[in-house]
C-alpha cells in the first residue's frame, strides 16, 4: 500500500521580534497617558482641596469664628505640606457701607506648584485660582 504523503503546512516566518516592536511603538503612549491622567487627576484634587478650604474659611469669617488672620494658617494646615506656595486673599464687608455685606477669600496657587510631574513643560504656567463669597452674618 502506498504511503500517504504528509499534509503540508504554509510557510509561516518568524514573529519572535514582533512583539517586541510593537511594544517598542506603543510602551510610549501609554505612559504618556497614565502620565497624564495622574497629573489631570493631582489637578482635580487640588482644586477641590482648594474649594473646601476657600469655603470653610469664607463661613467662619461670615459667622464670626475666625479673623482675617486665622486664614492663612488654617488654609495652610488644611492643605498638609502641598502645595508650599499660595496666596490667601481676605475682602471683609466695609461696616461704614450698609450695602456692603460679602465676605470673599480668594485661593491662589501657582501651577508650576500644582503640577506632580514637568510633562513637556505643560501645566507650568498660569494659577489656579478658586473664589468664594459668602454674606456676613
Amino acid at each position: 500500500m502506498p504511503r500517504l504523503a504528509a499534509p503540508r503546512r504554509p510557510l509561516q516566518r518568524p514573529r519572535a521580534g514582533l512583539a517586541i516592536i510593537e511594544m517598542a511603538l506603543v510602551l510610549p503612549l501609554l505612559i504618556l497617558v497614565l502620565a497624564g491622567i495622574v497629573q489631570f487627576g493631582g489637578m482635580f484634587f487640588l482644586k477641590n482641596e482648594m474649594l473646601n478650604l476657600a469655603r470653610d474659611s469664607a463661613r467662619r469669617l461670615a459667622v464670626g469664628k475666625m479673623t482675617t488672620t486665622q486664614v492663612q494658617p488654617f488654609v495652610q494646615n488644611g492643605f498638609g505640606g502641598w502645595p508650599k506656595t499660595f496666596t490667601v486673599t481676605v475682602k471683609m464687608p466695609n461696616p461704614a457701607v450698609p450695602a456692603e455685606t460679602d465676605v470673599v477669600v480668594t485661593i491662589t496657587v501657582p501651577q508650576s506648584e500644582a503640577s506632580l510631574m514637568d510633562i513637556f513643560g505643560m501645566f507650568q504656567q498660569g494659577d489656579l485660582v478658586t473664589k468664594v463669597t459668602m454674606v456676613k452674618e
